[in-house]
C-alpha cells in the first residue's frame, strides 16, 4: 500500500487549456469585439486590416501560451499532514492547508465541464473569507469526488496517516488467532503380560503370598 504523498505532484486534466483559454477569451470579448466589427465593415476598414488581423492573433496566441505555462505550473499533491498546491510560472507560490483546518469541500460542474467530464474541487478553511482558500478546477470528475471523501477523512482523523483503510479495518475486524495448544489424546490402555503360570505355579504364589485367589 502506497503512503500518503508517494505518487507525488499531480497536474490538472487536460481539459483546463481549453476551459482556462476560452474563459480568458470571453474576458477579452468586450475590446475585442469592436476591432471584428471594425475590420468587417469596408467603409470603416483602416488602411492596413492584415496587420490588426495579426495583432488580433498574436493576441490570441500569447493567451494560449499564458493557459499552457499555467497549466504546467500547476500542481498539488496530498501530503500526510496538508493539501499542497503550486502554482505560478514567474513566481512560484506554494500553498500548504493543513487538514486540521479544513471547515468544508464542495464540489461543483458547469455546462462545460459536465460535457468534458470534469469539475471543481473548493476546499475552504474559513480564513479567506469568501475566497475559497484552495480552488482545483477541470479535474476528472470521479477524482473529485474521491479527492473530497479523501479530504473529509483526512480532517477528521487528523490527517492522511490516521485514516483507516480498508486493510486496516478488516485486520482490526479479524478476530485474532489465538495459539492453540496441542492436546494429546489419551492412548488406550494396554495390557502387558509379565508371566505365564499354570495351575500349580498359581496355587503356590497363592499361598506363598499370603492373598486370597478370587
Amino acid at each position: 500500500m502506497s503512503t500518503p504523498g508517494a505518487l507525488g505532484f499531480r497536474r490538472l486534466h487536460p481539459a483546463t487549456l481549453l476551459l482556462d483559454t476560452t474563459k480568458v477569451l470571453r474576458q477579452l470579448a468586450a475590446p475585442l469585439l469592436p476591432a471584428a466589427l471594425l475590420l468587417s465593415n469596408p467603409n470603416l476598414r483602416p488602411e492596413h486590416p492584415t496587420r490588426w488581423i495579426g495583432a488580433m492573433g498574436a493576441v490570441v496566441l500569447l493567451i494560449a501560451a499564458a493557459v499552457v505555462v499555467d497549466f504546467l505550473a500547476t500542481r498539488f499533491a496530498l501530503e500526510a499532514e496538508a493539501l499542497v498546491i503550486r502554482s505560478g510560472a514567474w513566481k512560484r507560490v506554494t500553498r500548504s492547508i493543513p487538514y486540521v483546518r479544513i471547515q468544508g469541500v464542495s464540489t461543483s460542474q458547469s455546462v462545460a465541464q459536465r460535457l468534458l467530464g470534469v469539475g471543481t474541487l473548493r476546499v475552504d478553511t474559513g480564513a479567506g473569507g469568501v475566497a475559497a482558500e484552495a480552488l482545483l478546477e477541470s479535474l476528472r470528475w470521479r477524482e473529485v469526488q474521491q479527492l473530497r471523501e479523501t479530504l473529509l477523512r483526512a480532517r477528521d482523523h487528523g490527517g492522511l496517516t490516521a485514516v483507516p483503510t480498508a486493510d486496516t479495518v478488516a485486520d482490526a475486524a479479524a478476530p485474532s488467532a489465538a495459539p492453540v495448544a496441542a492436546t494429546r489424546a489419551p492412548s488406550p490402555e494396554v495390557a502387558i503380560t509379565l508371566a505365564t503360570l499354570d495351575d500349580e505355579e498359581l496355587l503356590l504364589a497363592g499361598a506363598t503370598s499370603m492373598q486370597v485367589l478370587v
